[in-house]
Protein backbone atom coordinates (compact mmCIF):
# COMPACT_ATOMS: atom_id res chain seq x y z
CA UNK A 1 0.00 0.00 0.00
CA UNK A 2 1.36 3.38 -0.95
CA UNK A 3 1.09 6.22 1.07
CA UNK A 4 -1.83 7.64 -1.08
CA UNK A 5 -3.89 4.57 -0.16
CA UNK A 6 -2.45 4.72 3.67
CA UNK A 7 -3.82 8.04 4.41
CA UNK A 8 -7.35 7.74 2.51
CA UNK A 9 -7.61 4.39 5.21
CA UNK A 10 -6.74 6.62 7.58
CA UNK A 11 -9.24 9.04 6.88
CA UNK A 12 -11.67 6.77 6.67
CA UNK A 13 -11.26 5.15 9.87
CA UNK A 14 -10.76 8.49 11.49
CA UNK A 15 -14.04 9.86 10.12
CA UNK A 16 -16.50 6.94 10.56
CA UNK A 17 -15.06 6.57 14.40
CA UNK A 18 -14.69 10.27 15.59
CA UNK A 19 -17.84 12.09 16.85
CA UNK A 20 -19.70 9.84 19.23
CA UNK A 21 -19.69 9.34 22.81
CA UNK A 22 -21.64 7.40 25.28
CA UNK A 23 -23.79 9.62 28.00
CA UNK A 24 -25.15 8.81 31.11
CA UNK A 25 -29.22 8.34 31.45
CA UNK A 26 -29.97 8.78 35.38
CA UNK A 27 -33.76 8.29 36.79
CA UNK A 28 -34.90 8.77 40.32
CA UNK A 29 -35.47 5.79 42.27
CA UNK A 30 -39.09 6.80 43.14
CA UNK A 31 -39.32 6.49 38.95
CA UNK A 32 -37.86 3.16 38.61
CA UNK A 33 -39.99 2.14 41.96
CA UNK A 34 -43.32 3.34 39.46
CA UNK A 35 -42.62 0.91 36.82
CA UNK A 36 -41.76 -2.09 39.43
CA UNK A 37 -44.54 -4.47 37.94
CA UNK A 38 -43.03 -4.23 34.32
CA UNK A 39 -39.08 -4.56 35.54
CA UNK A 40 -40.12 -7.72 37.84
CA UNK A 41 -42.72 -9.31 35.45
CA UNK A 42 -41.32 -8.37 31.79
CA UNK A 43 -37.47 -7.46 32.79
CA UNK A 44 -37.59 -4.40 31.29
CA UNK A 45 -39.51 -1.05 30.54
CA UNK A 46 -39.67 1.88 28.68
CA UNK A 47 -39.31 5.10 30.86
CA UNK A 48 -40.57 8.34 30.04
CA UNK A 49 -37.25 10.42 31.99
CA UNK A 50 -37.01 14.60 32.19
CA UNK A 51 -34.63 15.84 29.41
CA UNK A 52 -35.36 12.70 26.96
CA UNK A 53 -36.72 12.97 23.49
CA UNK A 54 -38.18 9.07 23.71
CA UNK A 55 -38.82 6.82 26.36
CA UNK A 56 -35.94 4.88 27.54
CA UNK A 57 -35.26 1.50 27.68
CA UNK A 58 -34.56 0.58 31.42
CA UNK A 59 -33.36 -3.00 31.90
CA UNK A 60 -33.73 -5.04 35.34
CA UNK A 61 -30.61 -6.87 35.11
CA UNK A 62 -28.77 -3.54 34.93
CA UNK A 63 -25.88 -2.83 37.65
CA UNK A 64 -26.21 -0.10 39.80
CA UNK A 65 -24.41 1.09 42.58
CA UNK A 66 -26.64 2.84 45.40
CA UNK A 67 -26.19 4.34 48.97
CA UNK A 68 -28.36 2.79 51.40
CA UNK A 69 -29.95 4.01 54.64
CA UNK A 70 -27.97 1.55 57.83
CA UNK A 71 -29.20 3.21 61.41
CA UNK A 72 -27.32 6.63 61.26
CA UNK A 73 -25.50 6.38 58.34
CA UNK A 74 -25.65 4.29 55.01
CA UNK A 75 -24.27 1.46 53.42
CA UNK A 76 -22.89 1.31 49.77
CA UNK A 77 -24.56 -1.72 47.57
CA UNK A 78 -24.53 -3.42 44.14
CA UNK A 79 -27.62 -4.56 42.75
CA UNK A 80 -29.94 -4.90 39.96
CA UNK A 81 -32.71 -2.63 39.06
CA UNK A 82 -34.81 -5.45 39.50
CA UNK A 83 -33.55 -5.80 42.75
CA UNK A 84 -33.88 -2.60 44.04
CA UNK A 85 -37.67 -2.01 42.60
CA UNK A 86 -39.29 -5.99 44.04
CA UNK A 87 -41.44 -5.41 46.42
CA UNK A 88 -42.67 -1.75 45.16
CA UNK A 89 -45.53 -3.10 43.29
CA UNK A 90 -47.16 -3.60 46.04
CA UNK A 91 -49.43 -1.29 46.94
CA UNK A 92 -48.93 1.28 48.78
CA UNK A 93 -50.67 2.43 52.17
CA UNK A 94 -53.79 4.02 52.35
CA UNK A 95 -53.85 7.83 53.33
CA UNK A 96 -54.38 8.25 57.37
CA UNK A 97 -53.14 4.99 58.01
CA UNK A 98 -50.04 4.30 60.30
CA UNK A 99 -46.90 4.60 57.93
CA UNK A 100 -45.72 1.41 57.24
CA UNK A 101 -41.96 -0.05 56.61
CA UNK A 102 -40.45 0.33 53.14
CA UNK A 103 -41.95 -1.31 50.83
CA UNK A 104 -38.23 -2.00 48.77
CA UNK A 105 -34.83 -1.04 48.81
CA UNK A 106 -35.76 2.18 46.12
CA UNK A 107 -37.42 3.74 49.01
CA UNK A 108 -34.76 3.77 51.11
CA UNK A 109 -31.92 4.69 48.65
CA UNK A 110 -30.24 7.88 49.52
CA UNK A 111 -29.19 8.53 45.97
CA UNK A 112 -30.84 11.17 44.38
CA UNK A 113 -30.59 9.55 40.65
CA UNK A 114 -29.05 6.23 39.30
CA UNK A 115 -27.78 5.77 36.31
CA UNK A 116 -29.86 3.37 34.57
CA UNK A 117 -28.85 3.04 30.47
CA UNK A 118 -26.57 5.20 28.03
CA UNK A 119 -27.21 6.53 25.06
CA UNK A 120 -24.80 6.55 22.01
CA UNK A 121 -25.03 10.24 20.50
CA UNK A 122 -23.26 11.38 17.41
CA UNK A 123 -21.86 14.65 16.98
CA UNK A 124 -21.85 15.70 13.70
CA UNK A 125 -20.02 19.06 14.56
CA UNK A 126 -17.00 16.41 15.38
CA UNK A 127 -17.21 14.23 12.33
CA UNK A 128 -17.69 17.13 9.95
CA UNK A 129 -14.41 19.26 11.40
CA UNK A 130 -12.60 15.89 11.03
CA UNK A 131 -13.95 15.35 7.33
CA UNK A 132 -13.03 18.72 6.41
CA UNK A 133 -9.46 18.40 8.26
CA UNK A 134 -9.07 14.72 6.56
CA UNK A 135 -10.22 16.79 2.98
CA UNK A 136 -7.75 19.35 3.44
CA UNK A 137 -4.55 17.03 4.45
CA UNK A 138 -5.59 14.19 1.66
CA UNK A 139 -6.30 17.50 -0.92
CA UNK A 140 -2.66 18.77 -0.48
CA UNK A 141 -1.16 15.78 -0.37
CA UNK A 142 -2.90 14.57 -3.77
CA UNK A 143 -2.06 17.84 -5.22
CA UNK A 144 1.72 17.18 -4.22
CA UNK A 145 1.32 13.86 -6.09
CA UNK A 146 0.06 15.64 -9.04
CA UNK A 147 2.62 17.55 -9.31
CA UNK A 148 5.36 15.16 -8.83
CA UNK A 149 4.05 12.66 -11.02
CA UNK A 150 1.25 13.08 -13.61
CA UNK A 151 0.13 9.75 -13.42
CA UNK A 152 -1.09 10.24 -9.82
CA UNK A 153 -2.99 12.43 -10.87
CA UNK A 154 -6.19 9.62 -11.26
CA UNK A 155 -5.04 9.07 -7.49
CA UNK A 156 -5.70 12.02 -6.59
CA UNK A 157 -9.27 12.56 -8.15
CA UNK A 158 -10.07 9.09 -6.83
CA UNK A 159 -9.58 10.27 -3.56
CA UNK A 160 -11.34 13.64 -3.59
CA UNK A 161 -14.26 11.61 -4.64
CA UNK A 162 -13.27 9.78 -1.29
CA UNK A 163 -13.75 12.77 0.69
CA UNK A 164 -16.84 13.68 -0.59
CA UNK A 165 -18.65 10.22 -0.42
CA UNK A 166 -17.54 10.30 3.10
CA UNK A 167 -18.80 14.02 3.67
CA UNK A 168 -21.97 13.20 2.08
CA UNK A 169 -22.61 9.85 4.34
CA UNK A 170 -21.63 11.65 7.41
CA UNK A 171 -24.67 14.49 6.97
CA UNK A 172 -27.28 11.92 6.07
CA UNK A 173 -26.58 9.35 8.74
CA UNK A 174 -29.08 10.06 11.66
Amino acid sequence: MDRTSASVVLAAVIATTSGCSQRPIAAAPRVLAGHAAALTHDGRAAIAILGEDRPVMVRADTVVAVQVADGPGSIERRLTIGELVAGCEQPAPAAGADPAPARCLAEQVLDDELVVAHRQERHVGAVATTLVTGAFVIGVGGVCAAKCDRDKLAAGIGIGALVIVLTVAAFSYR
